[in-house]
């Protein structure tokens, strides 16, 4: 018996297909966010929350995640599903619930909304020191899961989105907001959290300093983990393997891995010791420490170095395990930088045992007694300071700095003449700097200073002849009296000079600019007539048609043949505005 395919059990078997699919994709560890609200913004832009007040607009993080710079607050908007309506809400109409994790608190406030007229309550203005890490788990039921781990930095933050609804959770994006408002942020594109599973690490050894002898004979490194380290001196990682007996090194300013094999042999090691602690631009690097289950987030700007040790507690939940911050000083706990102290237990130990011995032998000594004391007073000092500590106080972030803005040029000296004014020393061709006080020309052999008063008069007043023609209404009551020129207006030159000094490469840096230096000074050899010199700003030039040459710096630079080029007016003021 054959069986006949209608075109109707082909379109039911199309149909129970689709049903299929659509009731599986509807399943919790099918979900792949977002929700309606403002679903179509970009990432890491300023989005307004009408039901949250703040005199700044929060930035979007993540799907509903979002962050007020203004106070440090973590904010979760949540909204209907957008896979479900397809539809985006820009004014709010569709959030249901808001929660606010400010950042001095550990407490999660979720308000209930009901319309889009509902506010919440004032929020705090100011930005609060911290160092205190928290973990932040979403309550939205309309998106996937997130883990953020909020790890603040004084007045900086910086902040890991972690999608916790895959079995194998992913990291989405990484956030710093700055104490100057710049922002930085990096895509990480899901890239998995290689925490596998949950392995207690009871490590004596951790958070202290230890000797890496694989790594350095001699320098000790600070162990933030078991498996993982950190060399203070110079800001390398790194991530020891127990199954194949190596040492990965991680550079603050380079992406590449060095892997150093474990051995048994006793040759001296000197790794790191020719390396320093320099400043980096932003980077954020998510290594695996294989033999602790566990991911290392490595994050650096500038010459601030953030390590966290991301793992999973007895519950299979996401956690921070450790958190370090370190700058050139050494660990910043937000008391200063931690250096490591010599052991004034063991001195002071010493010290009382000489004061009995000496004591009891010698007690009227008085070269004893104070000698002693001495002793007891270097004790009560503790740690002594060596003087190298970099005081990160004195550097400035490139986004702090105002760009040096090049001052207008100082305008051409002028004298009147029927009423107008007029430049009467170079005739538009500059060159007066080079002039002393007296008239003297300060270039020797050169060709403007050679030139003599009544050459430089005949020329003017010939080059006013040729473009009478053309000038006439700009240039009148000037030509008549071009010929009787001379050549005694003061000239200005303006020396301006600015520079950068680039100290910290992408965070740091400080301006150092010279004021403008006017030089004034006469032309040629004959005494300048003061009735003639007028100090008063002009910008009307008249162009002569001298061996002068603007662009060769009168006779510093090779020369080059003037330009035949003539202005069709002679009047330049509104160059001036």
């Amino acid at each position: 018996m054959k069986l006949k395919t209608s075109g109707l059990i082909v379109l039911l078997v199309l149909l129970s297909i689709l049903i299929i699919f659509a009731m599986l994709c509807r399943l919790p560890f099918m979900k792949e966010g977002f929700v309606s609200f403002k679903q179509s913004e970009p990432q890491g832009s300023r989005v307004e929350i009408p039901q949250y007040t703040s005199s700044e607009t929060p930035y979007k993080l993540y799907d509903s995640i979002y962050f007020d710079d203004l106070n440090g607050n973590l904010i979760e908007v949540d909204s209907s599903d957008y896979s479900t309506s397809g539809n985006v809400d820009m004014t709010g109409n569709t959030i249901t619930s808001i929660s606010v994790l400010p950042r001095d608190s550990v407490d999660v406030y979720t308000y209930e909304i009901s319309s889009e007229d509902q506010i919440l309550p004032d929020q705090p203005t100011e930005l609060s020191s911290s160092y205190k890490s928290m973990i932040y788990r979403s309550e939205g039921e309309n998106t996937d899961s997130y883990t953020v781990f909020y790890m603040p930095w004084d007045k900086k933050s910086y902040l890991h989105i972690v999608n916790t609804t895959p079995e194998t959770p992913v990291s989405e994006q990484f956030y710093l907001f700055s104490d100057t408002s710049v922002v930085y942020s990096k895509d990480l594109t899901s890239t998995p959290i290689g925490a596998s599973s949950y392995i207690q690490d009871v490590d004596s050894n951790n958070n202290s300093e230890v000797l890496e002898a694989n790594y350095n004979s001699d320098a000790k490194v600070y162990q933030i983990s078991k498996y993982v380290k950190f060399d203070k001196r110079n800001g390398n990682l790194l991530i020891s393997s127990n199954q194949n007996s190596s040492i990965d090194v991680y550079k603050r300013n380079s992406e590449n891995k060095i892997t150093i094999n474990v051995s048994e042999s006793t040759d001296e090691r000197t790794f790191g010791n020719d390396e320093n602690f320099t400043s980096v631009d932003f980077s954020v690097r998510l290594l695996e420490d294989e033999s602790g289950a566990n991911t290392v987030l490595f994050v650096n700007q500038s010459f601030d170095s953030l390590v966290a040790i991301i793992g999973k507690d007895y519950q299979e939940s996401l956690v921070l395990k450790n958190v370090k911050r370190f700058t050139p000083n050494g660990i910043d706990n937000g008391e200063g930088a931690d250096r490591p102290s010599r052991n004034t237990g063991n001195d002071r130990s010493f010290a009382d045992l000489l004061t009995r011995h000496l004591s009891n032998n010698n007690p009227d000594d008085t070269n004893i007694q104070t000698l002693i004391n001495s002793l007891q007073n270097n004790n009560n000092q503790g740690p002594v300071s060596t003087g190298t500590e970099l005081n990160l106080d004195n550097y400035i972030l490139k986004t702090q700095v105002v760009p040096p803005v090049c001052p207008a040029c100082p305008a051409c000296p002028s004298c009147t003449v029927d009423g107008d004014s007029l430049c009467a020393n170079c005739g538009g061709n500059g060159g007066s700097g080079t002039l002393s006080n007296k008239g003297n020309s300060t270039v020797t052999g050169d060709e403007v200073a050679q030139n003599s008063e009544k050459s430089l008069t005949d020329t003017v007043s010939d080059t006013v002849k040729n473009v009478a023609g053309v000038a006439t209404d700009a240039a009148k009551g000037t030509v008549s009296t071009a010929g009787d020129l001379t050549t005694g207006a003061i000239g200005t030159v303006g020396d301006i000079a600015s520079g950068a000094v680039d100290v910290v490469g992408d965070v740091a840096s400080s301006v150092i600019s010279s004021g403008k230096k006017v030089v004034d000074a006469a032309t040629d050899e004959e005494e300048v007539k003061k009735d003639e010199v007028n100090l008063m700003n002009s910008n009307t030039q008249i162009l002569a048609d001298v061996k002068a040459d603007p662009y060769s710096y009168y006779g510093q630079i090779p020369h080059k043949k003037p330009s035949e080029y003539l202005p069709r007016t002679a009047d330049f003021s509104s160059f001036g505005k």
